[in-house]
């Protein structure tokens, strides 16, 4: 089974700041990651208890970020 969702994260910067492209870059890939957790979480937790699995198995955080890493 795959189960798949998009999130859209937009993050406003001050027009002032300075970051350098792999800053940005580390930030969207890391960060993002962090930020929409408990969304993805939810929609996992929510979704498969609907199919009846109620204890359905989730990738932690660590595991996802070794991934990336």
């Amino acid at each position: 089974m795959q189960v798949e969702a998009v999130y859209r994260l937009v993050y406003h910067l001050n027009p002032n700041a300075e970051f350098s492209e792999d800053s940005l870059e580390d930030f969207a890939r890391i960060n993002a990651l962090f930020n929409v957790w408990p969304y993805w979480r939810e929609f996992i937790a929510s979704t498969f208890n609907r199919m009846g699995y109620r204890h359905a198995g989730m990738l932690t955080m660590y595991k996802i970020l070794s991934e990336v890493l």
